[in-house]
């Protein structure tokens, strides 16, 4: 069935295409399957917003969401019953947010950003590993919004509160179980 069935992401995958579509592996890898549709998509809007001052940047656009489509290991991820893809597609999708929140007006952006940090933190659940991504985002906006501070309180309470909604939890289920602190 699935690899690494300890992964906070296997089971919550799982659990939720069984839930709605009953124990059938074939709805998991169609899930799988519109999963990949939606990474080739976040690739191509995110790839447009970064390339947008640039020459060619619609063909540089198609050649990433084209690349990745074509990409051996993308293939391999959609037919088999991982979490690796529901994980890319989940922090694709925060990255994408994270930058549409800071180019929002700023009614929209603690909405946005509050959306882009509870799926991150969703991947940092489905994969601990993906917790240097915040390291990532924290820099880049740090840089990028340095003169604003409201912004900048703003974007740390969104974190905050995704951090007690999604981690948190879980991780005291963990420490209940295991006296142990960990996030998966």
């Amino acid at each position: 069935a699935s690899h690494g069935a300890g992964h906070a992401g296997d089971i919550f995958f799982l659990y939720a295409v069984y839930s709605l579509f009953g124990h059938s592996i074939y709805a998991a890898r169609i899930v799988q399957g519109f999963l990949g549709t939606a990474t080739c998509l976040l690739l191509y809007l995110l790839t447009k917003k970064l390339s947008q001052n640039t020459r060619h940047n619609e063909m540089k656009d198609l050649l990433a969401a084209f690349l990745y489509a074509i990409n051996y290991n993308s293939i391999f991820f959609t037919e088999m019953l991982l979490t690796e893809l529901f994980n890319s597609t989940l922090t694709l999708l925060a990255v994408y947010l994270f930058y549409l929140a800071d180019e929002s007006k700023p009614r929209k952006f603690p909405i946005i950003s509050f959306f882009a940090s509870l799926i991150l933190w969703y991947s940092v659940l489905t994969r601990p590993a993906d917790i240097l991504f915040w390291l990532w985002v924290g820099i880049w906006f740090l840089l990028k919004n340095r003169s604003n501070s409201k912004k900048i309180y703003q974007a740390l309470f969104a974190v905050l509160l995704g951090f007690c909604l999604t981690v948190l939890p879980w991780t005291i289920r963990n420490y209940a179980l295991h006296q142990k602190v960990f996030l998966m």
